[in-house]
């Protein structure tokens, strides 16, 4: 299967994920925008590994709980453990707003884990999302554990391409961010990807790797509870990696 075809496959999913219900052929390639025929040939060979059965006689399909048994077993091995899930689950009931943790992906971050905060008005973004280094507090967390030489190499690559008034558009501006971030212990990203909002970040240790953890959320409910949101997020990391050793 090439590259195309694979990411077909999982946008099929999506798709049923999107529609919460069965769903017929031409209704299928209809979403994922490809020929009948080339849709037909793509669910005949998920069908045939066991991802998808027919639902209705009329020929409507949907995923069998394969995916789910695979899915589940691959989330019980990972290294962001049920009690790390858990704990930053804690956090976000503590803090009453949105708790993330993500990973470097080369010049991006990508979201492992959100919390999101139980509020009608929220920060909101999904597991698997990425978003630039130089506009992401926990993207700054996580470059703090790198070595200087590390550091300016990464900078020197990263895009700066503006997302609000606020980014930091130069390597300049970043480094000057990521010292202010190391002299009181956390990373800030106010109003740099969304005008409104505000994140605090620090970097936590799970196993041999570094990621980041923050609390984000409209800066007018965030600037108010700062001092104490800190302290939860402090006392988080510490546990966390706790968990993690």
């Amino acid at each position: 299967m090439d590259t195309k075809s694979e990411v077909r496959v999982l946008r099929l999913f999506e798709v049923f994920a999107e529609l919460g219900r069965s769903a017929s052929l031409s209704e299928l390639a209809e979403r994922l925008a490809i020929p009948t025929s080339s849709c037909f040939n793509l669910v005949r060979a998920v069908e045939d590994r066991g991802y998808l059965y027919a639902a209705k006689a009329r020929g409507a399909l949907y995923p069998t709980r394969r995916l789910y048994d695979i899915a589940r077993t691959i989330l019980d091995n990972d290294l962001v453990s049920p009690a790390v899930r858990a704990r930053l689950a804690r956090l976000r009931d503590d803090v009453g707003e949105t708790v993330c943790l993500a990973q470097r992906r080369d010049t991006e971050v990508v979201y492992l884990d959100v919390q999101e905060s139980r509020h009608s008005i929220r920060f909101a973004v999904s597991v698997g999302e990425t978003r630039d280094i130089h506009a992401n507090s926990m993207g700054k967390a996580i470059v703090s554990t790198m070595t200087a030489t590390e550091t300016e190499k990464l900078l020197s690559r990263l895009s700066y391409r503006a997302h609000s008034a606020n980014t930091l558009r130069s390597a300049a501006a970043l480094r000057a961010d990521l010292e202010r971030g190391r002299e009181r212990g956390w990373f800030c990203n106010d109003g740099e990807t969304v005008a409104d909002a505000l994140a605090a970040a620090v970097p936590v240790r799970i196993g041999s790797d570094w990621y980041g953890m923050s609390i984000v959320g409209p800066a007018t409910r965030m600037r108010p509870k700062l001092e104490t949101q800190l302290a939860a997020l402090f006392k988080a990391s510490v546990d966390i990696q706790g968990i993690a050793a």
